[in-house]
């Protein structure tokens, strides 16, 4: 019993040190899964609830990529997601319903993002989850996406040829071909915004490995203290604990012998007086009552 309470506080105090010690990294809520989603590039914007109204679009850093979030399986979410030139009132949010795996997965669900696209398939989940998704939430990923497909496109309408001039008409003078249009000048960064968006991200690592130091001494402090308190209840175990108990057992010993001792000597005494009181009665009962000895009537 006392070898197994010494264990458990050897294995408490170096559990408690290990997971102070590894900082920063946590696991999502229990009944929660984690989502990434690849195809966004460092500063694009990224927004993720369960509320369009909730929705706040924010940059992501180089850092974050893919970005991601734990949700809730079994519950419809809205994604916005689009390149930072895009403004944010241009960005539409696309719903998608997340469903509930057979298997909780033990790695984030990594889910690929495609331009125009309305929702997240059946077969983008089906690559995602593999065998952990089940028929019946497969079938409402497909329903799910009816919803929201775009509607199919009407066929186009036949070309008419235009009818051939008359012979004595002139030919009409070509018209010389429209200039193709200006492209649009791409988006560039200024080399301020660079320079900004560079001294953030190291401000950033920065305050990231100043918390995993921090963390690490606090483990380092716990596991410490754990041991220091295993080391002074050896030492109280050892030098108070065992010698009062062997003292205690040999102080009832002695008093069991002592003990022993003098319940002989009231037994013997007992005997004693046993053997003075027929010694003394034997006499008065042998003799009558003429016995001169017995002071009878004889006697005078």
């Amino acid at each position: 019993m006392r070898g197994a309470l010494i264990a458990l506080l050897i294995w408490t105090g170096l559990a408690g040190g290990v997971a102070l010690a590894q900082g920063g990294e946590s696991a999502p809520p229990p009944g929660m899964v984690t989502l990434q989603f690849s195809g966004l590039r460092p500063g694009d914007w990224f927004a993720l609830a369960d509320q369009p109204e909730v929705l706040s679009p924010r940059p992501v850093g180089a850092e974050e990529l893919p970005a991601g979030q734990s949700v809730a399986p079994g519950r419809i979410y809205y994604l916005v997601a689009g390149p930072r030139s895009q403004p944010t009132e241009a960005l539409r949010a696309m719903p998608f319903y997340v469903p509930i795996p057979s298997q909780v997965p033990t790695a984030p669900i990594l889910l690929t993002l495609r331009p125009g696209m309305a929702t997240f398939s059946a077969e983008d989940w089906r690559a995602a989850l593999g065998d952990a998704l089940p028929p019946e939430e497969e079938q409402k990923l497909r329903e799910f996406a009816a919803r929201f497909a775009p509607p199919p496109a009407s066929p186009p309408a036949p070309v008419r040829e235009p009818p051939a001039p008359p012979a004595n008409v002139p030919a009409p003078h070509a018209q010389p071909p429209a200039p193709p249009p200006t492209p649009a000048p791409a988006p560039t960064v200024s080399p301020a915004e660079l320079a900004a968006v560079r001294e953030e991200v190291r401000e950033l690592r920065a305050e990231t490995e100043r918390v995993r130091q921090q963390s690490t001494w606090f483990g380092l402090i716990s596991l410490a203290l754990s041991l220091a308190a295993l080391i002074a209840l050896c030492f109280w175990f050892f030098g108070g604990w065992q010698p009062h108990q062997r003292a205690l057992a040999e102080f009832e010993e002695d008093l069991n012998r002592r003990l022993a001792s003098q319940l002989s000597a009231i037994a013997d005494m007992g005997r004693q007086l046993d053997a003075m009181r027929r010694h003394l009665q034997a006499p008065s009962a042998a003799s009558g009552p003429d016995d001169p000895a017995a002071g009878g009537p004889g006697a005078l």
